[in-house]
């Protein structure tokens, strides 16, 4: 790796990003700075609410030593109340992050220095967040209890184990032989919910009669009989007479979703409680081992039982649509778990984006209308009166099988140099010198099926011996030279290889209000600097670059609309097809990971929003008053950690703060 240029902006007015930059080359000014830092941490003892005796300290407490405790408090009592839908956890979490406002509230605020004051409204925002989480979850976990009868008292085993209390073997062995008989129960009231259904849609007018009746493969229960999975619009029918009114609950596919994850966190909570006394106490293993063992085989069966409908279900509207696909490659089996509008809206207001979910929506269509403009420039630059014709000559300009890699890391070097020739970013030695390859497993590409950034290494994806010819062909086509591009800037630097060691340098008592719209709009913002600097060389890149924005403005569309209700996955996965131009297998692999459990409900919208805030603050204070340099204002951003993106304007503008402060609309 190159080492970075010596320009005059080595003077940066920025001196706390220049001084740790600095440390690789002179390590003996590291002790120097190490000592300072230790200093500034341990001057001062703060409280946070009442979990902690009062300090001694008579003024105004530090706000980082405030987040210092409140992150080991949020941790500890997360931790330690550990079973998602204890009320126990619920009411002792309220309590704590309600006293954590209070005191806030009890501070001058107008006392604070600047960066305190950013400080009191990210934890401000931070505990507000949970509360309506916990809320929200708590409000969740009621509508499953007709799944699990059976929690309360799987949590009455944990809780008494953490209370102390002594435990009789043969009461223990009891209560597990009766938890099992309750989960037996929980399992037949399902089976019964369904053949209630599938009795309401025989007898509704507009059903079909035989698609409705038992098939010998769909039959298995204990008993023997057990219904088909209901169809698509079963939910719209009235149940008939004799129907349980809670068959429509406990046949939703997403409440038999949300039903195996809870079972699965209940089975958790009796494994931590046996596993304390097993074997430790011989009379308990002797009267507790056998129930404990058949308990936990009811509740394995059971969360299978739960999966299998989910996946049924799935398969038989991929039978309903009528195509060729293997199940695996067909998003009707795709089963996601949308929040609706209100949840929405509380998740954008803690996020800071001052948009409804409509707003964000006419926000993504503008960016696709614009990227569907510049594709048709550059197609017909290229001789296609078609784009998707252009952007298929695109995806056959690919590297032959175990080349991919010497691609990215020559195309990584050249983004390097592009940085440091427009003088755009710091780029510490260490962190030029950091960073690796590593190649997605088939596995892996299922739901990150072109790259991604983790802990120094980018992760890269190409064909694997195991994957079939077409897929093969799909995961060549997808990675192809112009597409991955830029697509390495983005996952490196300047991206998220820079971010994540400036993140873990800079202003670290921030980091747990980390947000996508930092993280994923970053890196976004320098697809969109890139593409102002000329950094296409040929219609070709061009159509790279914007086959990519046009997926984050897709992005947009298609996670808000399924949330919203308004878009089913199937037509998430065609939308990514016909508007972007995925390749199917691409297409199926984002909506997989779109309405997973692994990232939030706007973290696909983060991106593309993300990157215009950032673009916009970048016009504010670089463009139209040029307050500071290209370098200086990427590095400033830098200093702030991963905030939202209206707390860096904050930190670098002098808008007004106040403690009801609330995020103005800047995206143009």
């Amino acid at each position: 790796m190159t080492q970075a240029t010596e320009t005059r902006h080595d003077a940066c007015r920025r001196p706390l990003y220049r001084m740790i930059t600095d440390t690789f080359r002179a390590p003996r000014l590291l002790g120097v700075a190490c000592l300072g830092l230790m200093i500034m941490l341990f001057s001062a003892l703060p409280t946070v609410a009442r979990d902690h005796p009062a300090s001694d300290k008579a003024d105004t407490p530090s706000l980082i030593d405030v987040i210092a405790r409140y992150q080991a408090d949020h941790r500890d009592l997360r931790s330690f109340y550990f079973i998602p839908m204890d009320p126990q956890r619920w009411d002792r979490l309220t309590d704590y992050y309600q006293r954590v406002l209070d005191e806030l509230d009890g501070l001058r605020f107008d006392q604070l220095e600047r960066e305190e004051q950013i400080d009191y409204l990210l934890l401000q925002n931070h505990a507000r967040r949970q509360l309506a989480q916990i809320s929200h979850a708590a409000t969740r976990y009621q509508t499953l209890q007709g799944f699990i009868p059976f929690g309360p008292d799987v949590i009455a085993l944990e809780r008494a184990r953490w209370a102390m209390e002594d435990v009789n073997a043969q009461q223990a062995a009891a209560t597990l032989d009766a938890l099992k008989s309750q989960v037996k129960e929980a399992r037949k009231q399902i089976e019964q919910a369904y053949k209630d259904r599938n009795a309401a849609e025989r007898n509704a007018p507009e059903a079909d009669d035989a698609e409705a009746e038992e098939t010998p493969e769909s039959a298995e229960s204990d008993q023997g009989a057990e219904s088909e999975p209901p169809t698509e619009t079963a939910g719209l029918q009235e149940p008939a007479p004799e129907a349980d009114p809670q068959w429509h609950v406990l046949t939703d596919p997403v409440q038999t979703r949300r039903a195996a994850s809870a079972v699965r966190s209940l089975q958790r909570a009796l494994r931590s409680w046996y596993s304390f006394h097993a074997e430790y106490r011989p009379d308990f293993t002797w009267w507790a081992r056998e129930p404990y063992d058949a308990l936990l085989k009811e509740m394995n069966d059971y969360t299978n039982f739960l999966d299998r409908k989910v996946t049924d279900y799935g398969k038989k509207m991929a039978a309903a649509s009528d195509n060729d696909l293997e199940p695996e490659d067909d998003p009707a089996t795709l089963i996601g778990d949308p929040i609706g509008r209100e949840a929405l809206l509380d998740e954008l207001r803690f996020e800071m984006i001052p948009y409804t979910p409509e707003e964000l929506l006419a926000i993504g269509e503008q960016q696709m209308a614009w990227c569907l403009n510049e594709m048709n420039r550059a197609s017909a630059e290229l001789g296609y009166d078609d784009w998707h014709d252009a952007l298929e000559h695109v995806k056959n300009n690919h590297v032959e099988p175990g080349l991919q890699d010497d691609l990215v890391a020559r195309q990584a070097q050249g983004a390097i140099d592009f940085v440091d020739e427009h003088e755009l970013v710091t780029v510490p030695p260490l962190c030029r010198e950091t960073w690796r390859l590593k190649m997605l497993t088939e596995q892996g590409q299922k739901t990150l099926p072109f790259a991604a950034y983790g802990g120094q290494d980018m992760l890269v994806a190409y064909p694997t011996i195991g994957m079939n010819h077409d897929k093969k062909l799909m995961s060549m086509r997808g990675n192809n030279v112009h597409f991955t591009r830029i697509v390495t800037p983005h996952e490196l630097i300047p991206g998220h290889h820079l971010q994540g060691f400036a993140s873990d340098r800079f202003k670290l008592h921030r980091r747990m209000f980390s947000t996508p719209f930092y993280g994923e709009g970053w890196a976004l913002h320098w697809e969109m600097t890139f593409w102002n600097l000329g950094y296409q060389r040929s219609p070709e890149d061009r159509i790279g670059m914007l086959f990519w924005r046009m997926h984050r403005a897709a992005r947009i569309v298609v996670s808000l609309k399924f949330h919203l209700g308004d878009m089913t996955p199937t037509e998430m996965v065609t939308y990514l097809e016909q508007q972007v131009g995925h390749e199917h297998e691409g297409a199926m692999s984002e909506v997989r990971r779109y309405i997973g459990d692994d990232y939030g409900p706007l973290y696909q919208c983060a991106y593309m929003i993300g990157g215009l805030q950032l673009t916009a603050l970048y016009q504010d204070v670089v463009t139209n008053s040029g307050a500071m340099t290209t370098r200086e204002f990427h590095d400033a951003v830098l200093e702030q950690n991963a905030i939202p993106m209206e707390m860096v304007r904050a930190a670098l503008t002098d808008e007004p703060l106040t403690p009801d402060w609330q995020p103005q609309k800047h995206i143009r």
